[in-house]
């Protein structure tokens, strides 16, 4: 694992795992401060990321994701070398992507830059994960090669013989330790943190508050043709679907009334914080 840093020439920053690379940021082209995008798996991670990718461009900012890169090469994000700090610049970009606050490598901004943080109903979250990996996620890249190949496939084969119910008593510990990662962050003044449920059906006014944290002069129109760009809520289930509901809830109709107690007691802190009803 090594990275070639390179801040002081006009040659980009490579990060390589095992001689291959995995990403080359070039020097920011713009003095704007850099933030940070953050979420979870199925919290909504992916319509975040496609809203930041078009708005931080509007906004005079590259965009960066460090997870995506990893994940198309199949690369675990426990397996980051610590040397990936050097990927962030303190100007000129928006790094979003993140699924977790990982604990391999340090981001260097992460103090003094403005982020955001979506958050969803963890309950409605692991149900989302459960179809997600039985039916809707894409594997990994063709880079990523045979053997991340190998364990998503090995992955899907699992979840998918057991049922729904015994899904969440396997994974839901597992899955609270990832939003429990963004503890030491919550408190932070430079933080702003939305829920799903509050932003699925007001993106225009998402979109509006997002800029309006960053000090991001967007024009109107602009805003609202992203906002509608990614404004995607299916009529119906589609199970096979990337967007496969989305509405809030989903935990009540697909999930045991017990599997419902024992989900409320060990995700109590999570739903505690972040407001949601047990």
């Amino acid at each position: 694992m090594s990275l070639l840093a390179r801040k002081n020439g006009d040659q980009p920053v490579e990060l390589r795992v095992a001689g291959v690379q995995i990403a080359s940021l070039s020097r920011p082209k713009s003095d704007r401060p850099s933030v940070l995008s953050f979420s979870l798996p199925k919290a909504g991670s992916v319509l975040l990321e496609n809203i930041m990718v078009d708005l931080s461009r509007r906004a005079g900012l590259g965009y960066f994701s460090l997870e995506t890169a990893l994940f198309e090469r199949g690369v675990p994000i426990d397996d980051t070398p610590k040397e990936a700090g050097e990927l962030f610049f303190p100007c000129g970009y928006c790094y979003g992507g993140f699924r977790r606050l990982a604990a391999s490598y340090d981001i260097p901004i992460l103090a003094s830059a403005k982020k955001i943080l979506l958050v969803r109903d963890p309950r409605d979250m692991l149900v989302s994960l459960y179809f997600s990996i039985t039916t809707s996620h894409r594997p990994p890249g063709a880079d990523a090669g045979p053997e991340a190949l190998e364990r998503f496939e090995r992955d899907r084969a699992k979840v998918s013989a057991i049922p729904i119910d015994v899904f969440m008593k396997h994974r839901a510990e597992r899955f609270s330790r990832l939003y429990l990662s963004y503890d030491r962050i919550l408190d932070d003044p430079s933080l702003r943190v939305f829920r799903y449920e509050d932003v699925l059906y007001e993106k225009r006014r998402w979109v509006t508050d997002i800029c309006e944290w960053f000090g991001w002069d967007v024009a109107l129109g602009a805003r609202d043709a992203i906002a509608d760009a990614h404004d995607m809520i299916p009529e119906a289930e589609n199970p096979g679907a990337h967007v496969r509901r989305a509405h809030p809830g989903d935990h009540r109709e697909k999930l045991d009334p017990k599997t419902i107690a024992f989900l409320n007691d060990l995700l109590a802190p999570i739903l505690d914080r972040h407001g949601y009803e047990r």
